[in-house]
């Protein structure tokens, strides 16, 4: 069993050591017209922009994005914007763009960003 599980977690790991989240092993990468459709989506939604290689793409109504690490050429991870400007991300997916502290600062932006709304909006 531990040689199974050896196995899986290398076929689960790609370019650079990329981890992609358990949800998206396996998940095909996004064309440049997706890219561009979900950069222009995550503009319209309220998302905040994702740093240099990272790219939203396939939003679903309810569910949020996928996004993708360009530079490491995997769906990585996905993120989730609620209604009250958290967001969610998932908590296993990584590489060296897509990990823990890109994933804070990518939910502290969201909040900072939903707090401005919410402050022009009481103007």
């Amino acid at each position: 069993a531990p040689a199974a599980a050896a196995a899986a977690e290398a076929a689960s790991t790609t370019t650079a050591g990329a981890k992609p989240s358990q949800w998206l092993v396996g998940t095909e990468l996004a064309t440049q017209q997706e890219v561009d459709e979900g950069k222009e989506k995550a503009e319209q939604t309220g998302y905040p922009p994702l740093p240099k290689d990272l790219a939203y793409i396939r939003f679903k109504k309810g569910k949020g994005f996928h996004v993708q690490c360009c530079a490491c050429q995997v769906v990585i991870g996905f993120a989730k914007l609620g209604g009250d400007g958290k967001l969610s991300c998932d908590d296993d997916g990584n590489c060296p763009h897509w990990n823990p502290d890109s994933k804070r600062k990518l939910e502290e932006e969201a909040h900072r960003m939903h707090n401005e709304w919410a402050t022009a909006r009481r103007r």
